[in-house]
């Protein structure tokens, strides 16, 4: 497997197990959905700033897409804007007016729902 289906391949995994759509994970990431498909089939390389953007959107580092640290077993909570919330585990999806309240709403679901402690949703 090349270098570019690897990175694919993880992206295509950590997308599914967060519960994610291309389009999400695309406009999340600043990036054409088009583009995200093509990287997920293997045919296309990320610039290192799409990567980022990518890996940002799926709650991972650069490093766990090349395979240099290892995914998560679970699936990530997502942070989906700034000021709304998608859970990677049970895609519960709320929203809050300002961001500090969305990171709290993050927190106290992921801690209540799932016996999870975040620290921070980046």
């Amino acid at each position: 497997m090349s270098g570019a289906e690897h990175v694919g391949r993880t992206i295509r995994d950590l997308r599914r197990a967060a519960g994610l759509t291309q389009n999400e994970v695309a406009r999340l990431a600043g990036v054409a959905r088009a583009t995200l498909a093509n990287v997920e089939s293997g045919r296309h390389n990320l610039s290192m700033a799409s990567m980022a953007g990518i890996a940002s959107a799926l709650g991972v580092s650069v490093d766990t897409l090349v395979g240099h640290v290892p995914a998560p077993r679970l699936p990530c909570p997502v942070f989906a804007t700034e000021t709304a919330v998608r859970c990677g585990w049970c895609g519960l999806l709320g929203s809050s007016s300002r961001p500090e309240d969305a990171k709290r709403m993050w927190r106290r679901h992921l801690a209540e729902e799932h016996g999870y402690q975040a620290s921070d949703p980046t």
